[in-house]
């Protein structure tokens, strides 16, 4: 990201696939944390709330880069606020 050659094109595909991923891990825990009790309950729940906050993030920058992106490089303000997510 900082050495300017990333294309938004891909960027932005890995971000796709990162969300869809984040999003069946985040189902997968959901299911598993009804199966345990005490501390691996709980490691589940700090898990799901970490996706959560990380998905968050994940999701603007999804929205900022929607998948149809041009093959060209990030200019450099859209490269300066990726950073700051």
């Amino acid at each position: 990201m900082k050495s300017n050659i990333i294309q938004k094109f891909w960027f932005s595909l890995i971000m796709e696939v990162l969300n869809e991923a984040r999003y069946h891990a985040t189902i997968f825990l959901g299911e598993m944390k009804g199966k345990f009790t005490g501390p691996v309950k709980q490691s589940i729940e700090d898990a799901l709330s970490l996706f959560g906050e990380v998905s968050v993030k994940c999701n603007l920058l999804k929205a900022t880069f929607p998948y149809e992106q041009p093959r060209e490089l990030l200019s450099d303000s859209e490269r300066e606020e990726t950073i700051r997510f």
